[in-house]
């Protein structure tokens, strides 16, 4: 599914859930989806999960754009949807949704670097870890890698393979 132009708007969630039904009704995949999201892939993935919970079983974001709150590069679509008041409080943000995901139990495991200059911890992961844990969600795994900025995206095991393996959850 190519539909990076529409960046998670309204109209990419309706792509997506289209998408996963075909996945699930035509080629009998799981109904629940694993979402994994680096960087613009974690923007998708928390739009995605927190707005059809039902159809998601965890998540795995990596060094994840949550807001546009000083993200210097092209939005895309959403240029035109920035709201007056700017985009740190705007409840379109992945970042703003956290609560939404935490109260539908869904399973989240972040990673991000604390020296990220590309995804700013600060205004991305660590607003999204203070929301997802005060709406009362229990499921939230984070690994903060020290001076490590916005690459390599997963866990470096010590032998220079840079890999993740997800086993959270039901």
């Amino acid at each position: 599914l190519m539909q990076f132009g529409e960046r998670m708007t309204e109209e990419g969630l309706g792509l997506s859930k289209d998408f996963q039904e075909y996945l699930v009704n035509d080629l009998g995949l799981n109904a629940k989806a694993n979402l994994i999201g680096m960087s613009w892939g974690g923007f998708f993935s928390v739009r995605y999960a927190s707005t059809y919970p039902e159809l998601v079983s965890k998540v795995y974001l990596d060094a994840p754009l949550l807001s546009f709150e000083k993200f210097a590069h092209d939005p895309g679509p959403w240029k035109k949807l920035q709201p007056a008041g700017g985009w740190r409080d705007d409840p379109e943000m992945p970042v703003n949704r956290a609560a939404a995901i935490a109260k539908a139990g869904i399973p989240v495991l972040l990673l991000y670097g604390k020296s990220d200059k590309v995804v700013v911890p600060e205004l991305n992961c660590e607003r999204f870890i203070a929301a997802y844990t005060a709406a009362g969600g229990t499921k939230l795994r984070v690994t903060a890698r020290g001076n490590f900025g916005h690459h390599p995206h997963g866990c470096d095991i010590g032998d220079g393979t840079v890999y993740c393996f997800f086993q959270y959850g039901n």
